[in-house]
């Protein structure tokens, strides 16, 4: 265990040419964001060739190596020399069981800020920047000025975040867009969400900014 900010978390190992298994959250072409089988950790990864996207609950596993850059936004970060590559899938009673104590307490303002974005330079280099929630009601994905956005209650109040779900934003291309228009998700993802993977971005323009990187089942 280490400390994140004021939270006690599962930590796990950083060393360079360490093997990790871990059970994907979300996928990027060169990331992903997971569970580390073996710490129960949240991981952020960078990986030094593009591969497919990974479906939510796959087992991955690679070799860490040392960063090429410095991300101080995102301490989950760990580098790998190659793609992650897949050696199953996790069973969803066991993926529901990784997933319960990582839940983001209900208490004080997600991911340690108010509002959608908070300046770069005030960020706490261990501070987390991802965290994952279980919503009070139905998730609306909606097509806004801004792009797509995702609409959620919790603890009490309405968060509008951008969706960065990159498997959902693929199965939503074919959606017209129209202003304002709200999308059946269950319908479209084959699932209802009723938890969302929450990440901080990388600064743009000096800040960094709340989105939902995954729609969990």
């Amino acid at each position: 265990m280490c400390v994140m900010g004021e939270t006690l978390v599962r930590c796990r190992t950083t060393t360079p040419g360490s093997v990790l298994e871990l059970m994907v959250l979300a996928s990027g072409r060169r990331s992903c964001i997971g569970v580390d089988l073996d710490s129960g950790a949240l991981i952020r990864t960078v990986e030094s060739v593009s591969r497919p996207l990974l479906k939510v609950f796959t087992a991955v596993r690679g070799t860490t190596a040392q960063p090429s850059f410095d991300r101080p936004e995102h301490p989950e970060l760990v580098a790998f020399d190659q793609e992650l590559l897949p050696i199953g899938s996790i069973a969803p009673k066991r993926a529901q069981r990784m997933i319960k104590p990582l839940l983001h307490p209900k208490k004080g303002p997600l991911l340690g800020f108010y509002g959608p974005s908070t300046p770069w330079w005030e960020r706490e280099a261990n501070a987390p920047s991802v965290a994952i929630l279980e919503v009070d009601r139905r998730i609306r994905a909606i097509h806004t000025p801004r792009g797509l956005r995702v609409q959620f209650a919790w603890n009490g109040s309405i968060h509008d975040l951008p969706l960065e779900d990159l498997r959902v934003l693929e199965r939503l291309d074919w959606v017209p867009e129209q202003p304002n228009a709200t999308f059946p998700l269950a319908e479209i993802i084959r699932y209802e969400p009723r938890r969302l993977l929450l990440a901080i971005s990388r600064p743009v323009n000096g800040y960094c900014t709340k989105v939902v990187a995954g729609l969990l089942p």
